[in-house]
C-alpha cells in the first residue's frame, strides 16, 4: 500500500496542502508517474477479479479502496486503468463505503 499511497499523498501536498510558494510541478509530475506505474500493476492484478486478494472482500480491499478514493479526488485514476476504475466503483458502491465516504 505504501507504493500506491505515497505518490497520492505527495500530489495532495503539492496541489492542496503546501503554501503555493512551496509547491512543485516537477514533484507532482514525478509522483503522478510513480502512481501510474503502480496503478498499471494493480490493473493487471484486477483483470478478471473482483477483489485484490483471493475471491472474497478483505481488509486489503478496504485499504486499497481508501487510497483509490483519494487518488480519484486527486485526478489520478483514469481511463487507462479500466479494471482498477471498475474495482474502485464496485468498492464505493458498498453500503459501508457510501456511508463512510458520503459517496
Amino acid at each position: 500500500m505504501s507504493e500506491v499511497e505515497q505518490p497520492i499523498f505527495i500530489i495532495a501536498q503539492h496541489t492542496r496542502f503546501l503554501p503555493e510558494a512551496e509547491r512543485s510541478a516537477d514533484v507532482i509530475a514525478r509522483a503522478s508517474k510513480r502512481f501510474k506505474a503502480v496503478a498499471a500493476v494493480l490493473e493487471e492484478r484486477l483483470k478478471g477479479r473482483d477483489f485484490i486478494v483471493g475471491n472474497t472482500f478483505s481488509a486489503a480491499d478496504v485499504v486499497l479502496g481508501g487510497v483509490l478514493f483519494f487518488a480519484t479526488r486527486m485526478g489520478q485514476l483514469g481511463d487507462d486503468t479500466p479494471s482498477l476504475k471498475t474495482y474502485h466503483d464496485r468498492l464505493m458502491a458498498r453500503p459501508a463505503a457510501k456511508k463512510g465516504y458520503a459517496a
